[in-house]
């Protein structure tokens, strides 16, 4: 090899990893994520997809490994393995993680891979008419039987748990049946963002149990606070109301004459007025007035 060569190819991974050096800088996010086995047909796809809030760099892992050292991100550096690539983006890296996540799209299983999941074929009817493939998806522990002209599934099965090998005849009936339990896309394994690293465990959240984990944790810490009477400024309105109520239950049931509770005991001495005229009036009516017949219909 020439010195001019030599250098021609020394200039081209400088000018690489200047660049990459150049878009750490430049975005808030920096992302190392996984492309194994994504044709590039979807890759094309992806791309178009996240082309408004996210950039997809792929290089040598040399290079990138080299590129993200250079810039003291040696943990990402350290999770460079496989069909590598790097993501830049300005969302934060939860963003960026559910970004990536809804760009994935849906696939079959091949003979020889590991499945995924535990994967479950649902009963119900098939568009399938009858036909060889009943005794197929029997074979395989599927209960198919044939019902109303089609085949149909009897219950629930669950023809593969996580980490098993799919066989030739198991690919072939998901294939058949349009299972497809298999997600293909860009894989975040890790993120840069002000200063700290992210790994997918930290960033695979379910945004749904999390809320609710949320609500629940304000809810108890509220009862807690309105239950220990603890005055603070979220519970305190509520305290006060509780402490004008017992006050009022408090005064009315001793019979204290206050101005925030005269109506109530007026209402309840004409209450047990009436009570007591009501026995009175069911021995001897005559002992009553008119006025108090007339209210007690006696």
């Amino acid at each position: 090899m020439s010195i001019i060569a030599k250098n021609r190819g020394l200039d081209w991974k400088k000018n690489a990893i200047d660049e990459i050096g150049k878009n750490i800088t430049e975005y808030k996010t920096v992302g190392l994520v996984g492309m194994d086995d994504v044709p590039a047909k979807q890759m094309q796809e992806i791309r178009k997809k996240l082309r408004k809030d996210a950039v997809i760099k792929m290089n040598k892992n040399t290079l990138i490994r080299r590129a993200l050292s250079s810039k003291g991100l040696d943990k990402l550096s350290e999770e460079v393995n496989g069909q590598a690539a790097l993501v830049f983006s300005n969302k934060d890296v939860f963003k960026l993680f559910k970004l990536l996540e809804s760009s994935k799209s849906f696939a079959p299983l091949k003979a020889g891979e590991i499945a995924p999941t535990d994967i479950i074929v649902e009963k119900g009817p098939t568009s399938f008419k009858p036909g060889p493939i009943v005794g197929e998806l029997q074979r395989i522990g599927i209960p198919a039987a044939i019902e109303g002209g089609k085949v149909l599934i009897r219950e629930n099965k669950t023809i593969l748990r996580a980490g098993e090998e799919v066989s030739p005849k198991v690919a072939e009936a998901l294939n058949l049946l349009k299972i497809y339990p298999k997600k293909l896309g860009l894989d975040l394994k890790a993120a840069f963002e002000e200063g700290t690293t992210f790994y997918k465990s930290d960033l695979a959240i379910d945004v749904e149990k999390f809320r609710t984990d949320i609500i629940n944790a304000v809810n108890n810490a509220y009862n807690l606070a309105f239950n220990t009477a603890y005055p603070t400024p979220e519970v305190l309105p509520s305290l006060i109301a509780k402490a004008v109520n017992d006050a009022k239950n408090l005064a009315f049931n001793a019979n204290i004459y206050e101005p925030a509770i005269i109506d109530m005991l007026l209402l309840k001495g004409r209450s047990n007025m009436l009570s007591v005229a009501s026995k009175v009036g069911n021995i001897n009516k005559d002992a009553l007035d008119e006025k108090l017949k007339n209210i007690l219909k006696i």
